[in-house]
């Protein structure tokens, strides 16, 4: 049996408090529904917008961080190789092309999987930070280009 978990308590607590407070307002939402059933439409359409302002702007800012791998990639002789400035370059470039990726699926409204890619995008920054800090002799950048999976917990 697990020990109590003070945090997981109030997780609990709070998504229950959320969860009544829905239960409560659905009368009330389907009634504003009612008097106003072009809302939902409204509302998507704003969000459409506010997106696609969004992510135009998210567009330059990552195309200024495309020079940044490209030089990182200039310290790499060979892709191959086992080396920090190596799987720097991997990660840097597969955080990139999932930001890019969030960003196609950001205008078309596939909310789900930008998570996915997000957590991606996080994990590849995080291990190569950790590489960064461990240096060329550090036991997490072998075990990865062994195809180890390195903890999120370690990263």
């Amino acid at each position: 049996m697990e020990p109590p978990n003070p945090l997981r308590e109030e997780l609990h607590a709070l998504i229950g408090n959320r969860r009544g407070g829905f239960m409560e307002r659905q009368i009330e939402a389907e009634e504003f529904l009612t008097r106003h059933p072009d809302y939902p439409a409204r509302a998507r359409e704003s969000s459409r917008h506010s997106i696609t302002v969004q992510t135009h702007e998210i567009t330059e800012k990552l195309n200024a961080c495309r020079p940044f791998v490209r030089k990182i990639k200039d310290l790499v002789p060979a892709i191959t190789d086992r080396t920090v400035e190596a799987a720097c370059y991997l990660l840097f470039s597969h955080a990139v092309q999932s930001l890019e990726a969030v960003l196609m699926l950001a205008s078309q409204g596939f909310n789900h999987q930008i998570a996915e890619l997000l957590r991606g995008v996080r994990e590849a920054i995080d291990l190569a930070i950790l590489f960064m800090i461990e240096g060329p002799d550090g036991a997490n950048l072998a075990k990865w280009f062994q195809g180890e999976i390195i903890a999120n917990h370690i990263a």
